[in-house]
């Protein structure tokens, strides 16, 4: 797993009286304990919302070592795999249906998640 040099462990957020109008990002690397990561001023109604997707992005970051543009990419790059092969098994130039029915639900769920 690449190593992206950002502060290990789950990514939370929490805003509270005690934060005094802002709402902290912090991580829990286990072994020593809680680091801030962020505070973001809770005077513009979208700060929490951005708190918990910087929460989230690090986290999955820490997780799967893909910054989120990596993800997407590779999801891009997977997504024109898939279709590539269920072109090739619609228009007979391959044959498997158990893949073809897997890439096709993969592809149909990506797709549809975008509208």
């Amino acid at each position: 797993m690449t190593n992206l040099n950002i502060t290990s462990g789950v990514w939370c957020c929490a805003s509270s009286d005690t934060h005094d109008g802002w709402t902290a990002v912090w991580a829990d690397s286990g072994y020593c304990g809680v680091k801030q990561v962020a505070l973001i001023p809770t005077e513009f109604s979208e700060a929490v919302s951005n708190a918990k997707l910087m929460a989230e992005a690090g986290t999955v970051a820490n997780e799967c070592g893909r910054t989120p543009n990596q993800l997407l990419d590779e999801r891009d790059e997977l997504l024109a795999c898939c279709k590539e092969f269920v072109r090739k098994v619609e228009c007979g130039e391959a044959r498997s249906k158990r893949s073809y029915a897997q890439m096709k639900a993969v592809i149909d769920k990506i797709e549809n998640s975008e509208e």
